[in-house]
């Protein structure tokens, strides 16, 4: 809990005079629906602070009879203060030790705001939150390209294909090869391959849209699942990818190097029972394209 208290604290404190009835206090609180009213002099120096408990223990002193107590005679006081720069661990720190569980925050001897334990809580909460997105989006992610990995992609084709049932929208598999990549790791080396699967990975994610689900197979080979309207819609994707590798120079160490690759593209129909099956129909189709000579897009028919 490095973060500072500035970033999970409530600036918009609600203050009181000393010399305010307990009354008024208590409208505060329950106009602006909050647990504490900060007791602060006309310079807004905090002075003290009346909380919920404070009201109540007020009242059980006094047998319900509260309509001549101040806020001066109510509050707790010596106040605890704490900086904007202080961090939150050491607001929870002085909480626990003092078992109280709001502390105003002033800055230059100024009130600044309020930090709850509520606050520290919330912003823990977002804080673990954060790091199980970040936590789960390693998990989904290939180290070397950044795209989705396998797992992830084949998960996400199946939920598309479930879809695709119910919106009859046609899904439609992409299966990417890249033609001959063993002769590059075998002639340049694999520190050269990892730099041609990261720079294809890039050409094939900024082509897709942003709804499709972009992830690599494994070794050479891509993934993509999404929604189209009809088999000519189906190949621009694709088709587009081929042709931006195949018009790229790849350069490394000062050596040029031609690239392409090969795509299989399966569609589906109410005939196509399970995702298995779409992806073996774009397995069969990349199979073609590579018998066919390579460096082109079939379509599964």
């Amino acid at each position: 809990m490095d973060q500072k208290i500035s970033e999970a604290m409530n600036d918009k404190a609600i203050t009181a005079g000393k010399d305010y009835s307990l009354l008024s206090v208590i409208e505060l609180m329950r106009v602006y629906r909050v647990g504490a009213v900060v007791i602060t002099d006309p310079d807004k120096k905090p002075l003290g602070i009346i909380t919920e408990s404070d009201v109540i223990k007020a009242v059980h002193e006094s047998n319900g009879n509260v309509s001549m107590k101040t806020a001066g005679d109510v509050m707790s006081s010596p106040v605890i203060c704490l900086k904007p720069d202080d961090t939150l661990e050491n607001a929870s720190i002085l909480m626990s030790t003092h078992r109280i569980r709001r502390i105003p925050v002033a800055k230059d001897g100024v009130l600044a705001g309020l930090i709850s334990y509520r606050d520290l809580t919330e912003d823990l909460r977002k804080t673990y939150y954060m790091l199980d997105e970040i936590i789960e989006d390693k998990a989904n992610k290939d180290t070397l390209t950044g795209l989705f990995n396998k797992g992830y992609g084949m998960e996400q084709m199946r939920y598309h294909f479930e879809l695709t049932k119910r919106i009859t929208t046609p899904l439609a598999l992409y299966i990417f090869d890249i033609d001959l990549f063993k002769n590059v790791n075998d002639t340049y080396g694999h520190a050269c391959g990892d730099r041609v699967l990261k720079t294809i990975s890039h050409i094939i994610k900024n082509c897709a849209r942003t709804v499709d689900i972009v992830s690599r197979y494994g070794g050479e080979e891509f993934l993509i699942s999404g929604f189209v309207v009809d088999a000519d819609a189906a190949m621009i994707l694709p088709e587009r990818i081929r042709k931006t590798v195949e018009e790229m120079i790849f350069f490394y160490e000062g050596k040029s190097i031609n690239l392409t690759l090969s795509a299989g593209v399966a569609m589906w129909d109410e005939s196509i029972k399970t995702p298995d099956d779409l992806f073996k129909m774009a397995d069969k189709a990349l199979y073609q394209a590579k018998n066919g000579g390579r460096n082109r897009v079939v379509l599964f028919k």
